[in-house]
C-alpha cells in the first residue's frame, strides 16, 4: 500500500475530532469470541483479529470459488446468487475473513494491516493452492477495508474477480457487478457487458 494512505471515517464524532483522521486514541479493536459454529479456520493470518475460514471445502478440479470478507455484517448463503449458494449451503468452496465485527471494526492503521494479512492468505490459498480461474468476491465492510481488498486484486497475476454488491438494504440478496480479469474490466449490471480494456 506504499503511496496510498487510508483512513476511516468514523461516526459518531465526538469531542471536536475531525471524521477524516484516525482518532488519538483509537487502540486496535480486539474481536469478540465467536459464538456461531464454523468449520477449523485455514491457516493464514496470526495477528488473531481477522480470521480467514474454510467454509466449504475444496474440490479437487474445481475452477471458481467464493471470498466473503464479513466484517460488518453476515453474509449468509440465503443471501448469495445460486451459482455460489443455495439456500443455506455454499455450492462453490467458500473462504470467509472474519468475525463480523460491526461498522467500527477498523479503528486503527494496525486493523488495516491485520486485515491485509488475512487478505493475502486468502489470495494465496485461491490462487496457489485451490488454483481456480474465478473468484466470487463479497464484502461487507468499511471503505477502508473494502478499498484495501481492491488492491490485492492484481489483475494480471490472478483468476478473475466477480465483485458482488447487494443493493436492497439489509438483507438483499448479492447480484454480480462488476468482473476483473487479466485483459479488461466489465460491468455487469446493464446487461450490455460494457467492459474497458486495462492497458498493458
Amino acid at each position: 500500500m506504499a503511496g496510498t494512505h487510508l483512513f476511516q471515517p468514523h461516526r459518531n464524532v465526538q469531542d471536536g475530532r475531525t471524521r477524516w483522521a484516525w482518532p488519538a486514541d483509537a487502540q486496535p479493536l480486539q474481536p469478540a469470541p465467536l459464538v456461531a459454529p464454523v468449520s477449523a479456520p485455514a491457516p493464514g493470518p496470526s495477528s488473531g483479529k481477522f480470521t480467514l475460514t474454510e467454509l466449504q471445502s475444496y474440490t479437487p478440479g474445481a475452477e471458481e470459488a467464493c471470498l466473503v470478507v464479513a466484517l460488518t455484517s453476515a453474509i449468509p448463503p440465503a443471501r448469495m446468487p445460486a451459482n455460489c449458494a443455495s439456500d443455506e449451503a455454499y455450492v462453490l468452496p467458500t473462504l470467509q475473513i472474519g468475525p463480523e465485527l460491526g461498522k467500527d471494526c477498523i479503528q486503527h492503521p494496525s486493523d488495516l494491516e491485520a486485515l491485509a494479512v488475512a487478505v493475502d492468505a486468502a489470495v494465496r490459498r485461491l490462487q496457489d493452492e485451490w488454483r481456480v480461474r474465478r473468484v466470487h468476491l463479497f464484502v461487507s465492510a468499511p471503505a477502508t477495508a473494502t478499498l484495501l481488498v481492491g488492491q490485492k486484486m492484481q489483475a494480471r497475476h490472478q483468476a478473475a474477480y466477480v465483485c458482488h454488491e447487494a443493493f436492497g438494504g439489509p438483507g438483499s440478496t448479492y447480484s454480480p457487478t462488476i468482473e476483473l480479469t487479466s485483459t479488461h474490466v466489465r460491468e455487469l449490471v446493464s446487461g450490455q457487458g460494457q467492459s474497458i480494456e486495462l492497458q498493458a
